[in-house]
């Protein structure tokens, strides 16, 4: 529901509520007991349908991202350990300072691009961990 009809469900409610306290001040068959009996039926079936609805994916995209930046986060903090011990190892890895999805990207790209530049994983010879992964 965006902000719009999150206002109106609440506008109807209030009106209900308002229709219930002063019940007793209404004709039984006068033009504002019909509304509000109308009123009534419509917001159960609001209700029932809001209630059936199932989460969107949004909720799985949000889902994503989410375990992404926290997965750069992680790289990052990884990075700047090794850092530690060999200065400048951590020059290429960054957390994006926003939290939107082209900036998680961009930084995601920068990564590889860090990690796929020759002579990254040695130190000065062959690949240690080479044979480690046929």
């Amino acid at each position: 529901m965006n902000d719009s009809d999150i206002r109106k469900d609440t506008m109807f409610g209030r009106v209900d509520s308002f229709g219930r306290t002063n019940a007793a001040d209404l004709q039984p068959d006068s033009q504002a007991a019909k509304r509000l009996a109308t009123l009534a039926g419509i917001i159960h079936d609001l209700d029932n349908a809001k209630a059936r609805q199932q989460p969107g994916r949004a909720t799985v995209k949000q889902a994503l991202v989410d375990s992404l930046r926290m997965e750069i986060l992680n790289i990052v903090r990884t990075a700047r350990a090794i850092a530690l011990d060999e200065p400048g190892f951590a020059d290429g890895f960054y957390a994006p300072d926003t939290a939107g999805q082209a900036a998680l990207l961009t930084a995601v790209d920068a990564m590889l691009i860090e990690l796929d530049k020759p002579g990254r994983w040695t130190r000065g010879g062959a690949d240690p961990y080479w044979p480690l992964f046929p």
